[in-house]
């Protein structure tokens, strides 16, 4: 679905909402923190509108070290920072019940980067505490750090490891449910697996997810921070479980791919699974959030000998915020992926020559603070940090190895202005 039918369709969704609803509306008026709401009898309609202006000041270098790199004469690049500014998101979010206590709806939209997107776009049956289901488009229930409201996130942007890997949203359906003191909690739910705003299935996988947790009495609010400084201790903790089993690699125009050589090679729909374990802690002042993967991506590397191979990938990070006195919050992160395998490089001009074998490691850190303003309606964050890789490599030479490191970071600034109504 292209961005103008996504457009016109959340348009002329939302008006029809809003003119059915205003025409009987009983009730409506303004909450200071959930905006706008109209209800009458079963039928409930809630909005918010958020606005997120993003700045960065990033260095990037590249480096190659060692007398494998000497040998190949290849050259440091540094690339000069510059300021880089853009509207990174701009949200319509309309929610409530539909003519049944419990019959649940969602419509959001993102209009952010220039593009219009349809985001979450579902209808939720909330029978008993045991049994419910959704059926649309939602955010798959893996990864801890996306199943947080991009409004409430701790940093600029989500971890390395969430943007890279985390499945996203996809249209689907999904059975959910916890027990009625909210301590036990599970969402299992089956998706097209192509990713959000993709109506046909381009291959014959689908995406599999299943979440279960336990958590304080009366449940876990999905908050990265906390900001709302909840009066009593909330804890969530558990497993989560996902797998997309699709079609071949997609590499350049002319279809080619040679992973690790080819730059517009892509992994997007190979088979992937993986395994999380999570949690979160929630005090009245801080918060800790944390995630361990494991992820397999089907055929995703290269073996010396030239075969293609299971790719293994080990992601984790850890997030922390405290707030020092009212409105100012202290923030740390860092995060790792470790690729387990090694990775082989052949020479695509000499595909017979020796490969250079790697060991990859990414890493992320950043410090921030955040300040917000207005009843938390208006929200500043700044952090600085750098993420990066580092490839330890190694080539044979008739006997005569040679090593080196090659190695990538970008670092600097990054801020955002969040403007909630």
């Amino acid at each position: 679905m292209n961005s103008r039918a996504i457009r016109w369709l959340g348009q002329a969704a939302v008006a029809t909402i809003l003119l059915s609803a205003v025409a009987f509306a009983g009730e409506a008026g303004k909450d200071e923190k959930k905006g706008f709401f109209i209800k009458e009898g079963d039928f409930t309609l809630e909005s918010e509108f958020w606005v997120q202006g993003k700045a960065d000041y990033l260095k990037t270098n590249i480096d190659f070290k060692g007398d494998l790199w000497q040998a190949i004469g290849a050259t440091s690049t540094e690339i000069d920072p510059k300021w880089d500014t853009t509207v990174r998101r701009a949200r319509a979010v309309f929610g409530g019940t539909a003519f049944k206590p419990w019959l649940h709806w969602k419509l959001e939209a993102d209009f952010g980067d220039g593009d219009a997107v349809l985001k979450d776009a579902y209808i939720a049956t909330m029978l008993k505490a045991g049994v419910n289901f959704k059926f649309g488009q939602f955010r798959a229930p893996f990864d801890i750090f996306q199943l947080f409201s991009e409004r409430d996130q701790t940093f600029v942007e989500n971890p390395l490891g969430t943007d890279e890997f985390s499945p996203g949203r996809d249209l689907g359906a999904a059975y959910f449910g916890s027990a009625s003191d909210k301590r036990f909690n599970w969402m299992v739910a089956v998706q097209n697996g192509d990713g959000e705003n993709v109506n046909g299935n381009s291959d014959d996988g689908l995406l599999m997810s299943a979440r279960f947790e336990f958590q304080n009495s009366g449940g876990f609010d999905y908050k990265a921070t906390a900001v709302d400084r909840p009066t009593a201790l909330q804890w969530t903790a558990g497993l989560a479980f996902t797998r997309n089993s699709s079609g071949p690699l997609v590499g350049d125009e002319d279809s080619s791919c040679e992973p690790g050589v080819d730059e517009k090679c892509s992994y997007d729909t190979t088979s992937r699974s993986a395994v999380e374990l999570f949690g979160a802690l929630r005090g009245s002042r801080w918060q800790a959030n944390a995630t361990f993967q494991k992820w397999t991506i089907g055929d995703g590397r290269f073996t010396p000998s030239g075969d293609l191979d299971d790719l293994g990938i080990t992601n984790w990070n850890v997030d922390f915020g405290y707030f020092v006195c009212d409105g100012w919050e202290l923030a740390a992160r860092y995060g790792q992926i470790k690729y387990d395998d090694p990775l082989a490089f052949f020479d695509p001009i000499f595909p017979f020559l020796p490969p250079i074998v790697s060991d990859r490691t990414d890493e992320e850190w950043r410090i921030g603070v955040n300040r917000y303003f207005l009843n938390n309606n208006l929200k500043l964050q700044v952090d600085f940090g750098q993420d990066g890789f580092k490839f330890k490599d190694q080539f044979d030479d008739d006997g005569d190895v040679l090593k080196g490191v090659n190695e990538g970071t970008s670092k600097g600034l990054r801020a955002m202005l969040s403007f909630f109504i």
